[in-house]
């Protein structure tokens, strides 16, 4: 009997005739996948600007965007502004909404704005929608091991207030419009309260 196929296992070496099974044995060992041309093009851009994409990241962490807090109004502000200035500079449709009052520490106060944004406008094409907020909660120093409102870099993974939750996902998604700038793409953001 011939067997075509001999692999090494943990415990013993096994033979099979099993054309199917030698294929996918083969393509586990694998740790290479195909990458489509576009997809490494983006890829390339995004391994080529890591640097300033950090750094972008960064400058929105450094903003104490603390919706909960009404002794972080004007960072909220500055979060709003932050952001509008993004959409400007990818060339988005955007309006800034009003959405009521709520309380905060007994006071009544006006909600942070919504901000609906749009690029593009061709109805042959997909459209992806996208929502993101601009808040953190509040970050005690004494619960972070680096400064929650400096981005840091440690061991591979970034660190800050928002890093991982709002304003990183956010910023992941102004970065891919960044790079792929010709897609539609309608995008919500928001403050929660």
């Amino acid at each position: 009997m011939v067997y075509p196929h001999a692999y090494r296992t943990e415990h013993s070496e096994t033979q099979t005739s099993n054309n199917a099974y030698g294929d996918y044995f083969l393509g586990s060992q694998s740790n290479q996948i195909k990458i489509q041309p576009q997809l490494l093009k983006i890829l390339q851009t995004i391994d080529s600007m890591k640097e300033k994409l950090i750094e972008n990241l960064g400058k929105a962490i450094k903003i104490k965007s603390i919706a909960s807090d009404v002794h972080y109004r004007a960072e909220v502000k500055k979060m709003v502004t932050f952001m509008e200035d993004w959409l400007k500079e990818l060339g988005m449709k955007y309006e800034v909404f009003n959405i009521g009052f709520y309380y905060v520490e007994g006071k009544k106060i006006r909600l942070p704005p919504v901000i609906l944004a749009t690029l593009g406008n061709d109805p042959n094409k997909k459209t992806l929608c996208a929502y993101g907020h601009l808040d953190v909660p509040h970050a005690e120093p004494s619960e972070w091991d680096t400064d929650p409102w400096n981005l840091t870099v440690k061991d591979g993974f970034l660190y800050g207030n928002g890093a991982g939750c709002g304003k990183g996902p956010l910023m992941c998604w102004l970065h891919a419009l960044l790079v792929c700038n010709d897609q539609i793409f309608s995008f919500i953001c928001g403050l929660g309260g």
